[in-house]
């Protein structure tokens, strides 16, 4: 079925999405999801694996621009140093969340290495994703960042001293991927789920470099807010004041409206508008609203969303003096109190 007679003969080809979309069906376990989100499932599908890093001449791993290992925080000690402003990625699971990201990456020009799944729950950890560097960046496994010995005047011409120093670009920003809150599809260790809001509480309130956060909504809830999304407001509240408790600068809150392909485009600003609105209401208004789709061609359906992640770029180079201490701190120790079994 995978040869290339197959992939060309158009009534193989029609079953194949078929059968795809049937089995997305299936696996779903979501009953009455929308038809076309069985079809950006089975599209996701078809899509294949995510390619594997390669290898450069002293054989460390190049991902994408990123050299060494990719940052998966599953404990706060794990947070890697800072390499530039951070964006953060947050919804409930199923949310898009790592399809947009892989949206991003190839806008970039570079692979999709976020893991997508049809099922909410397949991202566990924060992971980070460079993009917009003027070269690769990368941490080792401990999460101190990569130093190399190409780093000279082409890449510091117009950089403050202290920045040259610490090897850092002067522009790029960071792409956090988090775990989707609420239920997941997964079978998971009740246990392990609920260090999920902990952590996510403890980043973006404790984190200098983190100046946008992202609260992905899919389109499929028409406006309303789901469990998920209220207990990430909750946390949005509380780390709001522990970041003025701790003279930290706050973040700036935008909404992404995702899946906005699966409705009429006259539905999409009543859906905003009424996001909008529940935000206000809790508290939280948002900075600023955005739609988006990872479905359109050519990237136009995450322009609106480029641009976001280009002015939390520029703003978070224009005062690095707020975070640039967290490029140069000692990564954190693993506490040796932690059974093997827990840390794992």
């Amino acid at each position: 079925l995978h040869s290339s007679r197959a992939s060309t003969h158009p009534a193989i080809a029609a079953s194949l999405v078929l059968c795809a979309v049937a089995s997305a069906a299936v696996r779903s376990r979501q009953r009455g999801r929308h038809p076309q989100q069985l079809a950006r499932t089975a599209v996701t599908a078809a899509a294949g694996p995510v390619e594997e890093a390669e290898l450069d001449s002293e054989g460390r791993k190049v991902w994408n621009d990123l050299l060494g290992d990719r940052p998966k925080v599953r404990y706060i000690f794990q947070v890697p140093q800072a390499a530039g402003p951070e964006l953060v990625l947050v919804g409930r699971s199923n949310a898009g969340k790592s399809t947009l990201l892989n949206e991003m990456l190839h806008s970039h020009g570079e692979k999709k290495s976020a893991p997508t799944s049809g099922m909410g729950g397949r991202t566990r950890t924060l992971n980070w994703y460079p993009v917009g560097f003027p070269r690769a960046i990368g941490w080792e496994g401990n999460g101190e960042r990569i130093r190399i010995d190409e780093f000279d005047s082409s890449h510091a011409a117009g950089l403050d001293e202290k920045l040259c120093k610490l090897q850092l670009t002067g522009s790029g920003c960071c792409l956090v991927d988090c775990f989707g809150l609420g239920p997941v599809e997964y079978s998971l260790a009740a246990k392990r789920l609920q260090t999920w809001g902990p952590l996510l509480h403890r980043f973006i309130s404790e984190r200098r470099a983190v100046n946008t956060v992202c609260h992905l909504i899919s389109a499929e809830q028409e406006g309303v807010l789901s469990e998920a999304d209220e207990q990430l407001l909750e946390i949005f509240g509380r780390s709001e004041r522990d970041r003025t408790f701790r003279d930290l600068p706050p973040y700036r809150l935008v909404v992404v409206l995702t899946k906005i392909d699966l409705y009429d485009p006259e539905q999409i600003p009543i859906f905003a508008a009424s996001l909008e609105k529940a935000f206000t209401e809790r508290g939280q208004r948002p900075a600023a609203v955005v739609a988006c789709s990872s479905m359109m061609e050519d990237g136009q359906g995450v322009l609106e969303f480029q641009q976001i992640v280009k002015e939390a770029d520029q703003q978070g180079w224009a005062s690095w003096q707020n975070w640039v201490g967290e490029a140069s701190r000692p990564p954190k120790k693993t506490p040796q109190r932690r059974s093997e079994k827990e840390r794992k």
